[in-house]
């Protein structure tokens, strides 16, 4: 990974890699013609750098390097029977278990990587939903008037501290109950779609007031191990200014 001044984008360029923070976060993607609003973009997120993977790793290292051994005679290297100029294949004797929702019937075959997820594409769930969406049985079809319409903008000297401390109480309450659902699917429980409803209805409700402050919360970072969680609640209130930009 390389970090480079964005002084060194150039407007016209076609890039070679993606850009990224420093946490992963996805900025530029890769084969995208640069223009002046990718730049107008990162200035207004006050991003002076980003990071480049400007090769890719070798993925045996990158398996070794993700996983974890109390001591080296931990990790076997296993001679293939195929043509010598394969690479040995690594194997952890102490395998940690599957969480339960992987060990689920519909996921017990799923391969990981892009196979895996062409497999979940291709498979029957998948096609019924996107069959459901063609026909228009989706019970969440967009009805009434465009949030768009209605929603307002405060202006910065109406945010006040209290405000902002009231905004800030909403996202930490949110992402509590972001891992208790997170948590209990990884657990292999059934999850009530109640309290999901709940956050996103909550955050319509401060978008129509002050629109742009979702954008504003969206950009908190994760502390620790809580990247998933923080990713998949920031997710959700891109998803409501998105939705709302399309009427």
């Amino acid at each position: 990974m390389k970090i480079i001044d964005i002084s060194q984008i150039k407007v016209g360029a076609v890039t070679e890699w993606e850009y990224t923070t420093e946490n992963g976060e996805l900025l530029i993607s890769k084969d995208i013609t640069i223009t002046e609003k990718h730049l107008d973009a990162l200035r207004r997120r006050h991003i002076d750098k980003v990071c480049i993977q400007d090769k890719p790793e070798d993925e045996e290292l990158k398996l070794l390097l993700s996983t974890e051994f109390d001591k080296l005679e931990e990790l076997h290297f296993e001679e293939t029977p195929k043509a010598s100029t394969t690479a040995p294949q690594i194997k952890k004797t102490s395998a940690a278990p599957l969480p339960r929702a992987l060990q689920l019937p519909e996921f017990r075959d799923i391969k990981h990587g892009q196979e895996g997820l062409r497999q979940l594409l291709e498979s029957k769930r998948a096609a019924d939903l996107d069959s459901k969406i063609l026909q228009g049985r989706m019970p969440d079809k967009p009805v009434g008037l465009a949030l768009k319409a209605i929603a307002s903008e405060k202006k910065v000297s109406e945010r006040t501290e209290e405000y902002k401390s009231d905004i800030s109480g909403s996202y930490e309450r949110a992402l509590k109950e972001v891992m208790g659902v997170l948590n209990n699917l990884a657990n292999g429980a059934t999850i009530d779609a109640s309290p999901v409803r709940a956050i996103v209805d909550r955050f319509i409700k401060t978008f129509v007031t002050d629109k742009n402050i979702l954008l504003n919360i969206s950009m908190n970072k994760a502390k620790g191990d809580d990247y998933i969680y923080h990713h998949t609640l920031n997710v959700c209130l891109l998803s409501i200014n998105i939705a709302s930009s399309i009427g």
